[in-house]
C-alpha cells in the first residue's frame, strides 16, 4: 500500500505531497486525531564506528554525545566561518551507530563535506539507501509497536513520531497504521499547523549561507565543546546579535501571500514573508525573517499589498 496524493505542494527547497483530498479535514486530523505523513523524499547519511559520536559531536552544533540512544534532534552543519551548509536530523540508533536526516539531494553533499574531515577517527560513512521516513502526527498520536526505529518528532505542534523504515517494509507499514486508525495528511495541512505552531522548515524560512542564530537558539548546544563555526556563532551570542530573526507574524484575510512578499515598518525595508497561511475565519498567519532592530522594537509590519501584520512571537538567541 502506498499514500497517493490528489495534489503537490510547492515551496522554496520543496515539492511534496499537498493533499489527500480535503487539506481542512487533514487538519483536523493533526489538531484531534493521528496522520501520516509521507517523508520518503528526505535520505540518510550512515555513520557509524567506535568514534562515530565524538567526530559528529566536533562536526555538529548539537550535543550528539547527550543524544541518548533511541533519540533524535536537530543539528546544523556549518562551514568554517559559521554560515549554515545543512540541517540534518540525529537519529542515534545505537551507542556507535547514527542515520542523519537530510532534505531531499542533500545526502552526497553532507558526506561528502563529513569525509573531508574523517582522518583518524574509526568511523565510515555511507549513503543510506535502504531507509524511508514516514511520520505519525497529530493529537492522538502515539509510538507504534512495529519493528522500526521510531522516535518522538513534534513537526506540527500536536506531537508525533518519526519511523525510519526499511524501504522492503514500506508499504506493509503504511498499512499497518492505517488499520489502528491513521489517515493521509497531506504538506497544505501540516504547513497551516507548524505556522501557527512557530515551527520553521528549512529551505522555505531557513537558508543557506545565514547566521544559524537567526533562526534561534535551537539547534545549537552552547555547553558543549568546539565544533566547526563554533567561534562566529559565540561572538554572536556574547558580543553582538544575528543581523535578522526569525518572526511570527498575524494578519487579517483569506488569501495568503506567496513566499517573499516584502515587509516594510515605517515605509523602510523590514524583510520578507517566508511562508504564510490561512487559518480560517478570515485569518492570516506567516513566518518572516526581518531586520533585527526593527522586530526588537516594533510590534507590527506591513506588506508590500497593503497588509499589516501584527508581530506576535520572535525566535530567541540566547
Amino acid at each position: 500500500m502506498n499514500l497517493a496524493p490528489v495534489s503537490r505542494l510547492t515551496l522554496p527547497g520543496l515539492d511534496v505531497p499537498g493533499s489527500y483530498g480535503d487539506p481542512e479535514a487533514e487538519y483536523r486530523t493533526l489538531a484531534d486525531g493521528v496522520g501520516i505523513i509521507d517523508l520518503s523524499h528526505e535520505q540518510f547519511v550512515l555513520c557509524e564506528g567506535p568514534d562515530a559520536a565524538s567526530f559528529l559531536q566536533g562536526m555538529l552544533t548539537e550535543d550528539v554525545l547527550g543524544t541518548a540512544v533511541g533519540d533524535s534532534r536537530d543539528a546544523w552543519m556549518l562551514n568554517a566561518s559559521g554560515k549554515i551548509l545543512h540541517l540534518v536530523r540525529v537519529n542515534r540508533l545505537q551507542p556507535d551507530q547514527f542515520l542523519l536526516q537530510t532534505r531531499a539531494g542533500e545526502a552526497q553533499a553532507v558526506h561528502d563535506q563529513l569525509n573531508r574531515y574523517l582522518i583518524m577517527e574509526d568511523a565510515r560513512l555511507e549513503i543510506a539507501g535502504d531507509r524511508r521516513c514516514l511520520s505519525l502526527q497529530g493529537k492522538a498520536a502515539s509510538s507504534p509497536g512495529l519493528d522500526c526505529f521510531v522516535t518522538a518528532h513534534d513537526r506540527c505542534g500536536f506531537g508525533g513520531y518519526d519511523l525510519l523504515v526499511k524501504s522492503v517494509d514500506w508499504s506493509a507499514t503504511i498499512a499497518a497504521l492505517r488499520e489502528e486508525g491513521a489517515v493521509p495528511v497531506g504538506f497544505a495541512a501540516l504547513n497551516r499547523a507548524r505556522i501557527q505552531a512557530f515551527i520553521p522548515w528549512f529551505g522555505p524560512d531557513m537558508q543557506t549561507g545565514n547566521n544559524p542564530l537567526i533562526y534561534g537558539r535551537n539547534r545549537v548546544s552552547h555547553a558543549k565543546g568546539c565544533f566547526i563555526g563554533q567561534e562566529t556563532v559565540a561572538k554572536t551570542r556574547d558580543r553582538g546579535r544575528p543581523p535578522r530573526l526569525l518572526v511570527q507574524l498575524e494578519s487579517r484575510g483569506d488569501r495568503a501571500p506567496e513566499p517573499g512578499l516584502e515587509l516594510t515598518h515605517e515605509d523602510k525595508p523590514a524583510g520578507a514573508v517566508t511562508s504564510a497561511a490561512s487559518m480560517g475565519s478570515d485569518r492570516l498567519q506567516a513566518l518572516a525573517v526581518a531586520k533585527y532592530g526593527i522586530v526588537e522594537a516594533a510590534t507590527e509590519l506591513f506588506d508590500s499589498e497593503g497588509r499589516r501584520w501584527a508581530i506576535i512571537d520572535r525566535v530567541k538567541y540566547k
